[in-house]
């Protein structure tokens, strides 16, 4: 799509900036309406039920994933839908052309995943989308989520993954992928980061981000696993809500349905307070049953299965 490495020339983070400026993007828009989702794995699970629930509650919702299935499209959708062809060519040319402006200015190289990033953020922008799920690439302090200034953000998980750039150990990873949130803001930590929670409620503490994780903060009680179904109790703050279904298979999902339930929950304080709870409870359980993932243990046939 971009005539670009993978990868561009060491950290991002200022000439994303300039881009970003260049492209008349209102960085403050962005803050208020992002959400921003790091981890090891299940980051792009979770940030499907997000932009679901975002959408079963009526807000114009984009969503920025990686990689895509068949087509590159797929990386870009609002309220569900992959963005068509003749508005992609036409953000690419204009994405491209500030890309060269920029690089010749500042002598630097972008990356295809970096032109993707400012890509998703015109188009939500230029469709004045109201909420906006990010999904992350590597890490989160250097990786381009960073200039969302994002507050209300998640870990889906943590494993041993690119260590010649996240560091050598759990904690280190961690608190790269910590890095994403803005200070002042909350991140939501999925239930394989617990044994953790010590090291990174100190890590987080002088940024004044509030850590919070699935099982302890966000509770999760009375699970059903089943090929036919899956649903699970919810718990977080005053909002109870017993039997979410979940449309995703797999008995990991019903930790990435609680941290993205708890995320938009959390979103939704700050952005958009006083909404009635019954509203709330219904976009959460409609967001989840309503969550497709093609091609993520998904059942194509059954017999043979």
């Amino acid at each position: 799509m971009f005539d670009l490495p993978k990868y561009g020339k060491g950290i991002c983070l200022a000439r994303m900036a300039e881009l970003l400026d260049a492209l008349a993007i209102d960085r403050a828009k962005l803050q208020e309406r992002s959400v921003a989702i790091t981890g090891s794995n299940g980051k792009g699970s979770t940030a499907a039920f997000c932009a679901s629930i975002g959408r079963a509650y009526g807000l114009r919702t984009g969503l920025f994933t990686s990689p895509h299935l068949f087509r590159v499209n797929e990386r870009f959708q609002i309220d569900g839908a992959p963005i068509a062809d003749p508005a992609l060519n036409e953000l690419v040319r204009r994405i491209g052309t500030t890309i060269d402006t920029v690089s010749r200015k500042r002598r630097e190289q972008f990356g295809a995943f970096e032109a993707m990033f400012a890509l998703a953020c015109l188009y939500f922008q230029e469709s004045d989308c109201e909420i906006m799920v990010f999904e992350a690439g590597i890490g989160g302090r250097y990786d381009p989520v960073r200039l969302l200034g994002s507050r209300t953000t998640a870990v889906a998980s943590i494993d041993y993954e690119h260590v010649e750039l996240l560091g050598h150990s759990l904690e280190l990873i961690v608190s790269d992928k910590s890095d994403a949130c803005a200070s002042g803001g909350t991140i939501v930590y999925g239930e394989n980061c617990r044994h953790l929670r010590a090291h990174i409620i100190e890590y987080n503490r002088n940024r004044n981000v509030e850590s919070l994780f699935v099982r302890d903060e966000v509770g999760i009680s009375n699970e059903s696993i089943a090929a036919a179904g899956q649903s699970f109790d919810f718990a977080f703050r005053d909002h109870h809500f017993r039997s979410l279904e979940v449309a995703l298979p797999g008995g990991f999902q019903l930790d990435n349905a609680a941290i993205a339930t708890a995320l938009f929950l959390r979103w939704l304080e700050c952005a958009r307070p006083g909404g009635a709870a019954s509203r709330i409870e219904a976009a959460a359980r409609a967001g989840l049953r309503e969550t497709r993932w093609p091609g993520r243990l998904e059942t194509i046939a059954q017999a043979p299965l």
